[in-house]
């Protein structure tokens, strides 16, 4: 019998997620769910199978926003706003057409610091799939781990609108008010933590389970397996083999084609190493840190946490630019002729 490739192996551990805008990518790896990001949708509306989708995009937009007769060749917010809500449901759909499971969707990342907006574009997405016949159960909306964000998320999840807590990057104070709000899944950013490390503290031996990304994101699992929390674990950002057999056993892993590639072309073994029956249980007289009520706790341990703090800001500044990006070319495509 041949070997059984590393991918394969994973998968009878690990629910696997491909984290791609791509969609004609997703065949060859038989992925469970799919996530995208703004770089994602980015990177995805370049390619020439998605040309479909933006001028599908452009068209909803001005029907649903005609342009004033004063200036009706000049894009108007609402027409800009609209047509990237529309092309963010049209790759979800596209993705959902290849993959069994489920789609994260990320808010417009302009929203991450009100938690009104998050939870108005949560809604306007949920209403956009389910008039095009996809359910709630196959989606997650994806919020940013900011205070606005998990306030968001608690209103969302009571309205049976499920949610992927992005841009986590340490247990306190994200992961713990991931659980507090019942969050659907979480997505500690595995590879991005490392990044810091090796930056900041260059010439230290990170490999294994030494890896500061695995080492936070084992922790966060096993928090929550410890205490009965039902939240789902997504390692995002996977960077390597490695990393991926370190934590085989999370409930899940989101990774890029390139990851997904090398996977299935490596034989190196995969032995679950997150296992929920070894995980003891924590009785009720251990008192944890809350942050339920506590907004300046949650903001004054996350700024604490050098790592959370800088790749956090970072992420959310690359998403915002990306996310401009793709708004300023729906702008053009508004205003040819």
């Amino acid at each position: 019998m041949p070997p059984t490739s590393s991918l394969d192996q994973l998968r009878a551990h690990t629910t696997i997620v491909a984290d791609t805008g791509d969609f004609a990518a997703l065949s060859a790896y038989a992925s469970t769910d799919a996530t995208t990001n703004p770089s994602h949708i980015l990177t995805a509306l370049r390619l020439p199978q998605s040309a479909h989708l933006l001028r599908a995009a452009v068209a909803h937009a001005r029907a649903a926003h005609p342009s004033p007769s004063s200036s009706p060749s000049s894009a108007t917010p609402a027409q800009i706003d609209a047509a990237l809500l529309h092309l963010l449901v049209s790759f979800g759909c596209e993705i959902l057409a290849h993959v069994p499971g489920r789609v994260s969707t990320e808010v417009d990342p302009a929203h991450a610091f009100s938690a009104a907006a998050t939870i108005a574009y949560a809604r306007r997405l949920i209403a956009a799939y389910e008039a095009r016949g996809v359910g709630r159960a196959r989606v997650l909306v994806k919020v940013p781990g900011t205070w606005e964000g998990f306030a968001a998320c608690e209103a969302l999840e009571r309205e049976g609108i499920a949610c992927n807590v992005t841009l986590v990057f340490g247990l306190h104070p994200q992961g713990v008010r991931a659980a507090e709000v019942r969050a659907t899944l979480v997505s500690p950013f595995v590879g991005r933590t490392l990044d810091w490390w090796h930056a900041k503290r260059p010439g230290v031996d990170y490999s294994g389970a030494k890896d500061p990304g695995v080492v936070m994101c084992r922790r966060l699992w096993e928090w929550y397996r410890a205490r009965g929390v039902e939240t789902e674990v997504m390692g995002a950002s996977m960077r390597s083999v490695e990393e991926c057999r370190e934590l085989c056993g999370l409930d899940l892993m989101t990774m890029n084609v390139g990851l997904l590639q090398e996977l299935k072309e490596a034989e190196v073994e995969m032995k679950p190493v997150l296992v929920r029956e070894k995980v003891a249980k924590v009785d009720g007289s251990v008192e944890d840190k809350s942050y339920a009520n506590d907004e300046a706790a949650f903001r004054m341990d996350l700024f604490n946490d050098h790592a959370a703090h800088d790749k956090m800001t970072d992420m959310m500044r690359q998403f915002l630019r990306d996310a401009e990006a793709t708004k300023a070319a729906l702008k053009e495509l508004l205003e040819a002729a």
